[in-house]
């Protein structure tokens, strides 16, 4: 069966870009009102990167007096980024380069073993290579930012032409950062893990955090390419 599978065209696409804004404003003699929302949502050329924003911001002045004015500012924001592996991560670099045309995206046939048992079905993702379309759909990535920004201020005005101002000023931020890979995928990497520690030397070492597993990785990788450094 011959395969010819444009990866390229498998991770890319064609993203579209929404974006909607209500805004009103209110005044008085003493009061003067401002209020917006907004709401954006990005796609992107990489094939489930997408990056969506909800926002809202209200300005308030009120003249307490001739001579004093209270203003205050809000400003709320979150963002949702769809995140996708890229460059060589399992993204569009191994789609130009390490995925090769003859590799398929899911395995063509059923696959057994050397005892008769299944090991993979028609259906299943193709994993003895590179293979950026498995890499998108068994993982999701995905980082929210929360932001608000809060100013108020005083400003009195003793004679004509004089002004002092008093400023406070509070900003919070809290970005979270959610990754969850499926168990095949997981699997996957730790049975690449188990190669590479073997090649550098520890051979019955099957039973390790992947935190670990990356580190040794890492460290392997230096040390080989250091030896190539010497040869």
């Amino acid at each position: 069966r011959q395969t010819d599978t444009d990866w390229v065209d498998e991770t890319i696409g064609v993203g579209f870009k929404q974006s909607y804004n209500f805004s009103a404003n209110f005044g008085t003699k003493k009061l003067k009102l401002f209020s917006s929302l907004g709401y954006d949502d990005n796609g992107y050329y990489l094939v489930g990167n997408s990056y969506e924003r909800s926002s809202f911001r209200t300005n308030a002045t009120y003249k307490i007096n001739d001579k004093l004015d209270i203003s205050a500012n809000v400003s709320v924001s979150q963002g949702v980024n769809n995140r996708v592996n890229a460059a060589w991560s399992g993204g569009l670099g191994d789609a130009m380069s390490r995925a090769l045309p003859i590799y398929p995206i899911f395995h063509p046939d059923t696959v057994f073993d050397g005892n008769g048992n299944i090991l993979h079905l028609p259906s299943d993702y193709w994993d003895d290579g590179p293979n950026p379309v498995r890499q998108r759909e068994l993982q999701e990535w995905t980082t929210t930012e929360f932001r608000s920004i809060n100013n108020v201020s005083l400003e009195y005005r003793p004679i004509k032409n004089m002004f002092v101002k008093a400023y406070f000023g509070y900003d919070y931020m809290n970005l979270f950062d959610d990754i969850f890979q499926d168990r095949l995928l997981r699997n996957a990497e730790r049975s690449t893990c188990v190669l590479f520690l073997a090649s550098c030397g520890f051979p019955g070492l099957y039973y390790f955090s992947d935190t670990l597993c990356g580190q040794v990785l890492c460290a392997c990788k230096r040390v080989e390419q250091a030896e190539r450094r010497l040869a």
